[in-house]
């Protein structure tokens, strides 16, 4: 022990560094003789012989580039964006302002949870909020106190508010 205390410091490590040095050291020294004496009685590896895989792969593949080649997928030019387009039940010429048109200006203190769910940004659990605080409230005296509903902010609001009046200001 008192040896590698001097070695320690003759070295600049501390002793704990020394013994992890040590048995780094000894477990090395102990694979590379383990490796030795073993080296006699390595096992052969087993060879596998895959040649016919590899030539069914083969014919398979030569198949496919020989059809490639003589053009035997005979598929008909195919306007593939118009084949989406038919799908598509989107009315790309209409303007979304005309959706909005279409609900309606819904009054707020007669509208019910369909009515208001109508109004874009406005879904069942806002649609709920709403009538609730209408039934704690009372009826809204103006469009903006919609804004104390809450999950109603003025991004939101500046959405449907063309689309909402209160009966008094029409």
């Amino acid at each position: 022990m008192n040896k590698l205390i001097k070695i320690a410091n003759r070295y600049g490590f501390t002793e704990t560094e020394i013994k992890v040095f040590l048995f780094v050291v000894v477990m090395f020294l102990f694979g590379i003789s383990y490796k030795i004496m073993s080296a006699g009685h390595i096992e052969k590896s087993i060879e596998f012989d895959y040649s016919e895989e590899d030539s069914t792969f083969n014919s398979i593949k030569n198949k496919f580039a020989e059809s490639l080649d003589s053009n035997k997928f005979n598929t008909p030019n195919i306007d593939y964006k118009q084949e989406v387009l038919d799908f598509n039940d989107a009315d790309f010429n209409s303007n979304s302002k005309a959706k909005e048109k279409k609900i309606g200006r819904v009054n707020l203190n007669d509208a019910n949870i369909s009515q208001l769910i109508a109004l874009p940004g406005i879904g069942q659990k806002t649609a709920e909020r709403i009538i609730e605080y209408r039934k704690a409230r009372g009826k809204f005296s103006s469009k903006s106190e919609i804004l104390n509903v809450k999950g109603i902010g003025s991004v939101k609001y500046e959405k449907f508010k063309d689309l909402i009046f209160i009966e008094n200001e029409k």
